[in-house]
């Protein structure tokens, strides 16, 4: 049994939040396509200059090491931050 025959009525009735859709024409058809085809183009792109390691699911973080002070307290130290320059303090007589 079809839901228009438990209704009673003969024809469906349109739904009044629904218009019905126009035409698109030539032009906006095509300007349609041009953009899907740029839009893949450009995701094709962005996943093709990714680095292989963030493919994998590698992550990128940095590392840090955690030294224990002792006293309660983690110092985070990052690789790469071990060339610190050591400058010297001169007084003026």
């Amino acid at each position: 049994m079809e839901l228009s025959e438990s209704c009673g009525g003969d024809a469906p009735e349109p739904l009044p939040d629904k218009s019905p859709k126009p035409e698109l024409s030539a032009a906006m058809r095509a300007k349609i396509e041009r953009n899907r085809q740029r839009a893949l183009m450009l995701r094709q792109a962005r996943l093709a200059s990714r680095p292989l390691s963030s493919v994998e699911g590698a992550t990128s973080a940095k590392v840090s090491k955690t030294i224990d002070s002792g006293a309660g307290f983690f110092i985070e130290e990052e690789e790469g931050d071990g060339e610190q320059k050591v400058k010297q303090v001169m007084h003026q007589p």
